[in-house]
């Protein structure tokens, strides 16, 4: 019964492959750490420029579907056309 929980152990070169991959997130000084960092933001920063795009084209920046407006309990709100697959919503200001 245990046998069919066992695990495989990963081969020499995927564990390579993830090594190279965990050095280039992993700092060894305060300045790596900095840049690392910075990195970080400036990913978030231009996930949220695209996110913002979709939706102004009036797209889901989750699937790329159509956005529709809704009236909800606590007013309108933009969600994707194809609820409840995709869940994505935004609060109009």
């Amino acid at each position: 019964m245990l046998e069919q929980h066992r695990t495989s152990e990963i081969d020499g070169e995927t564990k390579q492959q993830l090594i190279r991959k965990l050095e280039t997130v992993i700092a060894k000084n305060k300045q790596q750490q900095k840049e690392i960092k910075k990195r970080h933001v400036q990913t978030i920063q231009t996930n949220r420029k695209q996110e913002d795009r979709y939706i102004q084209q009036n797209r889901c920046p989750k699937c790329g579907s159509a956005l529709v407006i809704k009236n909800g309990k606590y007013g309108k709100f933009k969600c994707c056309s194809t609820y409840p697959k995709c869940r994505f919503t935004q609060k109009i200001r």
